[in-house]
């Protein structure tokens, strides 16, 4: 998580599996730093929720049974309202199982 992200809060889903989402929060105050894992099974992340302090590098596992792909963003089926200025890039990751 890039540094001067502090207060931003990040979603993320798979394209693949939109049930797989969950929200990265940034905060000075969070007690994750450095590296946090978030790990990927057939239905769900683990943990669905994350509070990092900017500048920790964040590492997804794929434990699923198929390949996934990562966004930020909500997937545009969900229900939640945002604004699209709201959002903040986290880029394309694809993970293929271990």
């Amino acid at each position: 998580v890039e540094p001067g992200h502090e207060g931003k809060h990040i979603p993320f889903h798979s394209n693949l599996q939109p049930e797989i989402n969950g929200m990265i929060s940034v905060s000075e105050n969070a007690d994750l730093s450095g590296a946090v894992s978030i790990e990927i099974v057939d239905t769900e992340a683990i943990p669905q929720e994350v509070t990092v302090v900017p500048g920790t590098s964040i590492t997804w596992v794929n434990n699923s049974s198929q390949e996934q792909e990562i966004v930020s963003g909500y997937h545009t089926e969900g229900e939640e309202d945002h604004e699209e200025e709201e959002e903040q890039e986290i880029g394309i990751l694809e993970v293929r199982p271990r």
